[in-house]
């Protein structure tokens, strides 16, 4: 798939698709343009929980 895409970094590669695995609360807040306390696509590259009740903890996400 990343090959179609024109992407030849494996591990960029693996790092975007890792953001599948936010929870659908933080992915709705990114597709509706909401704060997320100031984070960028960077933040988001690093290595973050999988369990979707400790995302917003691990990334610093203020509770709503």
């Amino acid at each position: 798939m990343a090959q179609k895409k024109g992407i030849t970094s494996v591990s960029y590669a693996s790092r975007i698709l890792r953001l599948t695995t936010l929870s659908p609360e933080i992915q709705k807040a990114i597709i509706d343009g909401r704060s997320l306390g100031g984070l960028m696509l960077a933040d988001f590259m690093k290595p973050f929980p999988l369990l979707w009740s400790e995302q917003k903890k691990a990334l610093g996400i203020p509770e709503d």
